[in-house]
């Protein structure tokens, strides 16, 4: 007869007994008995749990006092035999799988400046349709310049005896009755001559190798020409570019170089 059998013929008897002074409702010992069936099985259940964990920590002993070293492989370990209840063989659910490592993510150096995203072609465009314009640099010249006005001292409009009195013209030249051209004691180098009208004074200076404000002389380029003076256009006499009241310059362009260049005052009426 199992411990079971033997409970239950046990309960039956004191139920049974006359000097409880009550009597049980009917069926009120099955309930009992079944409530102590399941109270020694969650029993069994404790203690073979209870086992298992035992094995484990006599395991990890073994493997401390066996000269057990991190980085060495784990020696096997034998499952331990799942507990049995009634008959019925327990299986422990599986342990749960460990935990993925993600990488970490690197946060940007305050000082690292984002990548540059180029510009995508405006439309109908391509980089190969682009043409480059070549631009001429008028250069920087050195030496004295044919101002809007005049040259040094000398200016448009002043009268022979003023043109005289700066000691710029050339001694011994007596004035004409019409107009007259002079050469200045400085000599030729850099105008070569002015012309004086003996109605409007000085009426002309002609360059030889002085250059205007702009860095215009004879032998620039005629691209320089046209940079420095976008309202110049050519003509039978040159082309006229307006400096101001008193005058302006006069280009004349030959093989694609300055071959002419003058100051030359509004209204002059000397020629040839």
């Amino acid at each position: 007869m199992s411990a079971d059998d033997d409970l239950d013929t046990e309960l039956r008897r004191l139920f049974g007994d006359d000097r409880l002074g009550m009597h049980p409702r009917a069926g009120a010992d099955q309930a009992i008995v079944a409530g102590a069936r399941r109270i020694r099985r969650r029993r069994k259940v404790v203690t073979a749990s209870g086992g298992a964990l035992g094995v484990a920590i006599l395991v990890a002993g073994g493997l401390v006092l066996g000269g057990y070293r991190p980085g060495q492989p784990l020696p096997p370990v034998a499952e331990p035999a799942a507990p049995v209840v009634d008959g019925t063989t327990i299986t422990p659910p599986p342990p749960a799988p460990p935990p993925v490592a993600q990488p970490p993510v690197e946060a940007p150096s305050p000082t690292q400046a984002p990548a540059h995203t180029p510009a995508p072609p405006t439309s109908g465009t391509t980089a190969t349709d682009t043409k480059v314009v070549p631009t001429f640099k008028v250069p920087v010249m050195a030496g004295p310049a044919l101002g809007p006005d005049g040259y040094k001292t000398l200016r448009l409009g002043m009268s022979y005896e003023q043109a005289k009195a700066t000691g710029a013209l050339d001694d011994g030249t007596p004035p004409a009755a019409e107009c007259q051209s002079y050469r200045l004691k400085e000599g030729a180098n850099e105008i070569s001559m002015v012309t004086i009208s003996p109605n409007k004074g000085v009426v002309l200076f002609e360059a030889a190798r002085a250059h205007s404000p702009a860095g215009i002389a004879v032998g620039s380029p005629e691209t320089a020409l046209k940079q420095a003076y976008p309202s110049w256009n050519d003509g039978p006499n040159g082309g006229f570019v307006p400096t101001g009241d008193q005058g302006g310059y006069r280009f004349a362009v030959d093989n694609g170089a300055v071959s002419y260049f003058s100051l030359e005052g509004n209204g002059q009426d000397c020629s040839g």
